[in-house]
């Protein structure tokens, strides 16, 4: 994809050729584009001499003046060590290839990295290239041993401090493949792979397969392809400690930051690495002859005629000769156990157990083994216990509000209760209310009725009174 020069402004990553900094990129802003004097560039001198002197004047964004920390470092670089921001937006396809997505996320390229993938680090202000080393999982979170060359170290970095590594050729960005660990391939002589040199594989040990008088005593049946060959001296791979001239020339600071902060200190840088080993059908490279008669029971087992694997054992490199195939053969029982235990798991089963599967799991996916299955019905299992678990977690806050609703109408029946007694109470009063007033009617009426006889009386006796005075004496 061909793009626009920069402009003024523009927010880019500046490398740079000076010692202690080599892989390294640091983002800046391009103040302005301007003449420049005669400087080492990237490219022949020949082509540098034919092209106008052009620098780009750039603005560090976190590193600054060695003499005044408030101030931001500026310089004049040559255009050959600037390049625009990667793209955040990296992700592996359903081929397990790198590819730049249409849509670019929040999250960026922290998170799914794979053992050997190339990166960058972010480390002292600006981004170093390494390689991915171990994958840890700390909780939900994964954790990644990345390995520098310039010198040899080993950090630990959390997701949200690594990317995936791209170059800048041709305006186009480019990925690099999985850098796995150097080994030695030639038949005959002892020597070691720098990591600059490529050198294929497959048809060394065929050149093996290949080499004369291969029946003579002490010869090393190996498998390539498939095929049964033999090569006079078996592949020499022994771990060794590699120096030129008595000293590493790789032997140098990794580089510090500009500020001055503090620096990584000086390491011998890491060795190439060279063991004894043999073929797969595949071609990889084993640490180890197979030796033990007990790969062919656990390559008849069950679980390995369901589930092909080929594991290539590359971290067992760094382990001791002798260990090697033990390592490896208690690879290959876990793996049997984990598959076992997947396919025998209980609903009573604690949680712990499918996340430690888990991370079993990544110690083997590590060594080469095809965990995509198991992982994948680990992941469904675990989802539907953690989905259980929440709706467990929501009928536990049902069943607190129900218990507070039934102690709030307990109450509410006995002020009922309460109030029916009382009701009660009145009715009897209103009951024997109503009894003495129907007795008092009565007693009114009895008393109404002689009132009346009295008062019949009374007349009768007045109307004899005026009669008696009326008569004649």
């Amino acid at each position: 994809m061909e793009v626009e020069p920069f402009t003024k402004g523009s927010t880019v990553e500046v490398s740079s050729d000076e010692e202690g900094f080599h892989g390294s990129w640091y983002v800046a802003t391009l103040v302005d584009i301007v003449d420049a004097s005669p400087t080492k560039t990237r490219g022949s001198n020949k082509r540098n001499r034919d092209k106008k002197n052009v620098g780009y004047l750039v603005r560090y964004a976190k590193l600054f003046q060695e003499d005044n920390l408030n101030e931001q470092l500026t310089e004049v670089v040559h255009p050959s060590y600037v390049r625009p921001l990667p793209p955040r937006n990296i992700r592996r396809d359903d081929d397990n290839l790198l590819t730049v997505a249409e849509a670019e996320t929040e999250e960026g390229n922290g998170g799914d990295f794979q053992l050997y993938d190339v990166v960058d680090a972010y480390l002292r202000d600006g981004w170093w290239i390494g390689v991915v080393r171990k994958v840890m999982v700390d909780g939900e979170m994964k954790k990644y041993v990345i390995s520098f060359e310039s010198p040899s170290e080993n950090i630990e970095f959390e997701g949200s401090k690594v990317r995936y590594h791209v170059d800048w050729i041709n305006s186009r960005w480019k990925f690099r493949p999985q850098k796995v660990p150097n080994i030695q391939t030639n038949c005959r002589s002892r020597r070691v792979v720098n990591s600059d040199e490529e050198v294929d594989l497959l048809e060394n040990f065929r050149h093996c397969a290949r080499v004369e008088n291969s029946g003579r005593k002490g010869d090393t049946v190996m498998e390539t392809n498939g095929a049964k060959a033999k090569h006079q001296d078996s592949v020499l791979l022994k771990k060794e400690t590699i120096f030129k001239d008595g000293n590493s020339q790789l032997k140098r600071k990794r580089g510090r930051s500009k500020r001055p902060n503090g620096s990584l200190e000086d390491e011998v840088p890491m060795s190439a690495v060279v063991n004894e080993s043999q073929t797969t059908e595949n071609h990889h490279i084993l640490p180890f002859v197979k030796q033990s008669p007990v790969w062919a029971t656990l390559e008849s087992l069950e679980v390995y005629q369901n589930l092909t694997q080929n594991p290539h054992f590359a971290p067992l490199w760094e382990s001791k000769e002798d260990h090697r195939e033990g390592l490896a053969i208690a690879h290959m029982v876990t793996f049997a156990n984990v598959v076992q235990r997947t396919t025998t798991l209980q609903w009573t089963d604690p949680t712990n157990i499918i996340n430690n599967s888990l991370e079993t799991l990544l110690e083997l996916e590590a060594n080469g083994f095809n965990v995509g299955p198991v992982r994948a019905r680990l992941d469904e299992l675990l989802a539907k216990k953690r989905q259980v678990g929440r709706l467990e977690g929501e009928r536990k806050e049902a069943e607190k509000e129900v218990e507070k609703y039934n102690s709030e109408k307990t109450a509410i029946d006995e002020e009922i209760n309460g109030l029916e007694r009382m009701m009660r109470e009145v009715e009897e009063k209103m009951a024997h209310a109503v009894a003495m007033k129907k007795v008092k009617d009565e007693e009114i009426m009895v008393v109404q009725k002689k009132l009346k006889v009295v008062d019949k009386t009374i007349v009768d006796w007045k109307v004899g009174f005026e009669e008696l005075v009326g008569s004649p004496l």
